[in-house]
């Protein structure tokens, strides 16, 4: 797919570009619905790994050099600091930008 050939509208030829439209806006719709769902799939497996680094910093905090149970900010903190999650963040982020990208896609063929 190539959004900037899809919208190009030959005006000699008005007949076959409206009747190519419906597949446009269907083929754009189908792969914006597709992106929304590789993305909340994608954010799923975020919350888990939230989740999962919650729980062990909660139960193992010596671990993580710290001398006594910590507090809410001390968990996000460190959470918000772990490499794996990081970069989980980044492609959740990619993700989204996908996921707008064919949003507008979507609106430029309406």
């Amino acid at each position: 797919m190539d959004l900037k050939k899809d919208i190009q509208i030959d005006m000699d030829n008005l007949h076959k570009e409206w009747q190519k439209q419906p597949q446009l806006y269907a083929d754009w719709s189908e792969a914006h619905c597709d992106a929304i769902a590789r993305r909340d799939s994608f954010k799923i497996k975020c919350d888990i790994k939230h989740s999962i680094l919650s729980t062990d910093i909660r139960n193992n905090y010596g671990k993580y050099s710290l001398d006594k149970k910590p507090t809410e900010a001390q968990v996000e903190a460190l959470i918000i600091n772990n490499p794996e999650y990081q970069k989980m963040q980044e492609e959740l982020a990619a993700l989204n930008k996908e996921v707008n990208m064919l949003q507008a896609a979507r609106t430029a063929l309406e």
